[in-house]
């Protein structure tokens, strides 16, 4: 399969796949990373799809998760210890005098940073960009695609979508009572828990019921840990034709937190983590190592490997522009790109090491950073020529054409 990547279009010739790259935006899809059972920073990350809820105004439905993240350590009012459900809690806490995090309503992370010249200013991931009140009390961030997120005293209290509709969250005894746009309510929590540990949730008229149960407070005492009672956690969601996967909580002989997920017809899955560091231990049979960074804004360096001897890691080095992935198969990845210019963001070269063989890709651009040009170390070439908005590749000497609209969507592909 031969890919080319020019401006925002990713698509791959051979069977003719396209993938459009949105650069501003919510991300709905399920929280994840390059390594199974954690996240890009080595803390435990589980994500169960709870429903869906159509935003008006929006394309298609958007996901209500519900994530685990052992980083984590205050208390969900709905879903419990290290548990979120960022649909109905978005937050922006502070990480340092300068650093912010953004839970977005998806489940995801974005970091924000203050402004060198003025504190109230903020610049966040992805080109977002944030503002402190006076008073400290409100603070808004946004994007130039017309997202924005407006918290009140440290909560949630409505979000502008693209299609400037308004969800806004109602409150009753501090506590999240309903979600609604355009005057109507479309999701609403039971306001006391019936029978305790049990929260009845309506979404767009369908009756949901989250059930917890006690997950073990793991304590320290100089060099040992403890148990000191339990917090009622996220165990089971259900309603009408929906029966998620169970979760339960316990500790081994050493104290180390485990949280065991039970799946109908599969077996229990046993996750682990160190009730010091917070960081992944174990997932399944998959012994896990993680080398934590150095700030906020740097990823760990992850490792695992399984009773059979293989072995994958993945490190991720924004900053340098780099990313080395080692598959199970004993094949390594590495991929860099350009983190300055006009080609900032954009592919330098992609290693491939397997066998003892090493095969290079490298990719060259012009001054206004568009590529033009991808040779790798098997003698293969490629070169890419722009008019206006034919373009054409010449791929071995065989020319293909192919057409986009105002150089950002794929219309059509033509070999």
């Amino acid at each position: 399969m031969k890919t080319f990547q020019t401006g925002l279009v990713i698509f791959s010739l051979g069977v003719c796949s396209v993938q459009v790259v949105l650069g501003c935006s919510l991300n709905w899809s399920q929280p994840s990373s390059k390594i199974e059972g954690c996240n890009d920073q080595g803390y435990v990350l589980v994500a169960e799809k709870l429903a869906e809820v159509t935003i008006p105004g929006e394309a298609g439905p958007v996901p209500i998760w519900a994530t685990f993240d052992s980083s984590h350590v205050m208390v969900s009012p709905f879903a419990g210890q290290s548990w979120r459900i960022a649909f109905l809690e978005p937050s922006f806490v502070q990480l340092s005098k300068d650093e912010f995090q953004l839970l977005e309503p998806g489940g995801w992370k974005r970091l924000f940073r203050r402004d060198v010249k003025n504190a109230d200013i903020l610049h966040g991931a992805g080109d977002w960009k944030g503002q402190i009140s006076k008073d400290n009390d409100k603070i808004t961030v946004w994007a130039s695609c017309g997202w924005r997120l407006d918290f009140t005293k440290g909560r949630i209290s409505q979000i502008k979508t693209s299609r400037d509709k308004m969800l806004v969250y109602n409150y009753a005894n501090e506590r999240l009572a309903s979600i609604a746009c355009d005057g109507k309510t479309f999701v609403s929590i039971d306001p006391v828990e019936r029978p305790a540990g049990t929260l009845g949730i309506t979404i767009e008229g369908r009756r949901y019921t989250l059930e917890k149960s006690g997950r073990p407070n793991v304590q320290r005492n100089k060099d040992s840990y403890f148990i000191a009672g339990s917090t009622p956690s996220f165990h089971r969601w259900s309603g009408e034709g929906v029966s998620s996967r169970t979760f339960n909580y316990s500790v081994d002989d050493k104290s180390n937190p485990l949280l065991t997920i039970t799946e109908t017809g599969k077996p229990d899955t046993v996750i682990g983590w160190h009730p010091g560091t917070l960081r992944i231990t174990h997932y399944g049979e998959w012994k896990y190592e993680v080398k934590p960074p150095k700030t906020h804004w740097e990823n760990a360096q992850i490792s695992r490997t399984n009773p059979k001897g293989m072995t994958e890691s993945w490190f991720l080095d924004w900053a340098k522009g780099k990313e080395v992935i080692r598959g199970g198969d004993g094949v390594t990845q590495i991929m860099t790109w350009f983190t300055s210019g006009k080609a900032d963001g954009r592919v330098r070269t992609k290693e491939i090491q397997q066998g003892g063989v090493t095969n290079i890709t490298r990719y060259a651009y012009d001054e206004n950073g568009i590529l033009r040009r991808r040779f790798s170390s098997d003698g293969q070439a490629s070169t890419f020529t722009t008019n206006g908005l034919l373009e054409s590749i010449s791929d071995g000497g065989t020319p293909i054409f192919f057409t986009h609209k105002d150089g950002k969507v794929f219309i059509s592909l033509e070999k």
